[in-house]
């Protein structure tokens, strides 16, 4: 399932929303008691009927809407295009700067890093999955703008991270890092500077948990 995929799945149910009754009754009933808790006092704060026209702003409500459903799963609601999201597809293709992007040796898979201009960590290095999420987060703003350009500038950044050559930088561990082989690895390849490509391939994903900086060769 690609991002793709599940863009086109969201845009295609905005296109056809499901109007609700205002007068739905709400089900304040969940595993999650601290938000229920915090609903129901601010029902019994109000002091009006528990339907969706008196407390549709409450946060996370939403949660506690019951829709009717078929057997088959489907909702027994009429859909209303009329009040969809069909914007007009721009031809248009913005341009999209997502920052320093380093591939970084494979451990189980290809990892990647962004970097500031000094060479500082943004996050914390990802597999392919991840850094492509990151990205398809960075540009909701641009498909406001510029309806339809997610379906070019996401295989776009997927072939940019293909096509990336594989970095040998210098790495520094972060010794404030939480993460358990910290120490490990410092008491192995030093507290300074040191070569990733120097690294043993066991070690990698210890590594990349406790970076603090990488600077290219």
């Amino acid at each position: 399932m690609t991002p793709e995929r599940y863009i086109k799945s969201a845009l295609n149910a905005l296109k056809q929303p499901l109007p609700l009754d205002p007068d739905m009754p709400l089900h304040i009933s969940s595993w999650d008691k601290e938000t229920v808790d915090r609903i129901l006092n601010t029902l019994q704060e109000r002091g009006t009927p528990a339907i969706l026209r008196n407390h549709y702003d409450v946060p996370r409500i939403n949660w506690f809407v019951k829709l009717p459903f078929s057997d088959e799963g489907r909702p027994l609601l009429e859909p209303c295009p009329d009040l969809g999201y069909q914007p007009k597809k721009s031809a248009e293709l913005p341009q999209v700067n997502f920052g320093k992007v380093l591939k970084l040796r494979p451990s189980s898979d290809n990892w990647f890093v962004r970097i500031d201009a000094d060479g500082k960590i943004l996050g914390r290095p990802e597999w392919q999955y991840r850094i492509l999420g990151d990205y398809v987060s960075s540009i909701w703003e641009t498909e406001l703008t510029h309806p339809g350009s997610y379906k070019k500038l996401i295989p776009a950044f997927r072939d940019y991270l293909r096509d990336l050559p594989q970095s040998d930088v210098l790495c520094v561990l972060d010794p404030g890092t939480k993460y358990y082989g910290v120490d490990e690895m410092i008491a192995k390849y030093g507290d300074g500077e040191f070569l990733l490509s120097s690294v043993d391939q066991e070690d990698l994903y210890k590594i990349y948990a406790a970076l603090k900086s990488v600077r290219e060769v």
